[in-house]
């Protein structure tokens, strides 16, 4: 039957509920917010520990429940308590974080040109030497768009790779994609790389450097073709990561090439016993 100040008793639940359901961490885009009240009995601007606890367990017991995996978490609690009569009344405004896709940076500066993949030395076209050519920027970009937050104790499960080449049927219990069922009807002049939005580039004429055009169109080509296979194939998995590779065909005039490997599955939280 201690007492607190009032004072002491808001920071005591609001510490408590942020600390023990409140994710802070992780990134997300958009917020909302709504609130919830219990009361207590308190004499003269003090309450009793006992009063504290029954004000953060029926608070507790309520906010547990409103988040929903993968679609909104709490983010925040906020407690605030109101003297009335012979009672405390504790409101906590809580706020929900959802929306957690990042943008897709497909901006690239006008002066850029990155060779489509080499196996050593400088994949610059342009300007200055640089050890990242095309395929792995265009790896890192959509890597950085779809980066799921994870936390000691979260995993993933069914995990499964879908892969897209070039030259091979579709064939979907194989989990192979043939890039060449992705076309862009807008067969952009002067860019024949940019007819399919996975990078392919044929003929013995064909530039290996892809510039500022291309390096947006194939990144976000890349990302388009990711989400077609999760909403058409695995649409309950989140896509969790990606491979980009350079490669070529020597036999047919020098065709240059990405092909892509791309990983989803479902993320668990808790002991995996």
């Amino acid at each position: 039957m201690e007492t607190l100040s009032v004072d002491s008793a808001v920071w005591y639940v609001e510490a408590g509920l942020n600390y023990s359901l409140a994710k802070a961490w992780i990134e997300h885009n958009d917020e909302a917010v709504d609130s919830l009240t219990v009361m207590v009995p308190s004499s003269d601007g003090m309450v009793t520990d006992a009063a504290t606890s029954d004000a953060f367990n029926a608070l507790y017991a309520q906010l547990a429940g409103v988040e929903q995996a993968g679609v909104k978490h709490l983010a925040l609690v906020d407690v605030v308590a109101k003297a009335t009569g012979d009672e405390l009344e504790f409101t906590t405004r809580y706020t929900m974080g959802s929306g957690y896709e990042k943008v897709l940076d497909t901006n690239y500066p006008s002066w850029i040109s990155l060779n489509w993949w080499t196996g050593s030395g400088n994949c610059n076209c342009s300007v200055g030497p640089s050890s990242v050519c095309a395929d792995k920027k265009i790896q890192a970009r959509v890597r950085s768009a779809i980066m799921v937050p994870m936390q000691p104790g979260e995993y993933f499960t069914n995990v499964e790779p879908w892969n897209v080449n070039w030259g091979g049927e579709t064939s979907v219990p194989d989990k192979y994609v043939d890039a060449f069922s992705f076309h862009n009807p807008q067969n952009v002049p002067g860019h024949s790389n940019q007819d399919f939005p996975i990078y392919l580039c044929g003929g013995g004429d064909c530039s290996p450097c892809m510039d500022a055009s291309d390096l947006t169109f194939h990144t976000q080509g890349t990302y388009d073709v990711m989400m077609f296979i999760r909403t058409n194939h695995c649409p309950t998995k989140q896509a969790i990561t990606l491979t980009v590779d350079g490669d070529l065909i020597l036999s047919e005039e020098g065709t240059l090439f990405h092909f892509c490997e791309y990983a989803y599955g479902i993320k668990q939280s808790g002991p995996t016993e």
